[in-house]
């Protein structure tokens, strides 16, 4: 394996359910295809057990993601603008300080992508940007 070993997936799930799952398990395929590490995506998974429409069970859901990426040394962000999901999820990488893969709508290979780890002058900047915000905050916000 390269540089990383698992590589958290980050994209849209709201709107087009269906679509958002396929794109998610691609976005993972690609990911492994190309950083040679294992990727995981629950949200392409998870409303086969779920009702997204339900507050309580997308809460759940959401708290599962976020939770996964305590296994990840790495955050690949896939789609602009983020969702609130999503910005929950980015918010927990930046306070864990995981480098973040930023990519477009589709990864084949290295270049196809920007990699800002925490010590990059950047970081911060990037992050505000990713939550369409000011002001990060620096504690959990879950």
């Amino acid at each position: 394996m390269g540089a990383f070993q698992v590589i958290y997936v980050c994209s849209p799930l709201s709107g087009n359910i269906q679509e958002n799952m396929k794109k998610a398990k691609e976005y993972a395929g690609q990911v492994k295809e190309v950083f040679g590490c294992r990727a995981i995506a629950p949200h392409g998974h998870l409303p086969k057990f779920m009702d997204d429409a339900n507050e309580k069970e997308r809460e759940v859901c959401i708290r599962f993601c976020v939770g996964c990426l305590e296994c990840c040394d790495g955050i690949a962000v896939f789609e602009k603008p983020a969702t609130d999901g999503m910005k929950k999820e980015i918010q927990r990488a930046y306070e864990m300080k995981l480098p973040f893969i930023l990519c477009c709508e589709s990864l084949h290979s290295i270049h196809d992508c920007v990699i800002v780890a925490s010590v990059d002058q950047d970081y911060e900047k990037v992050v505000k940007e990713l939550l369409q915000c000011d002001v990060l905050m620096k504690e959990r916000s879950l």
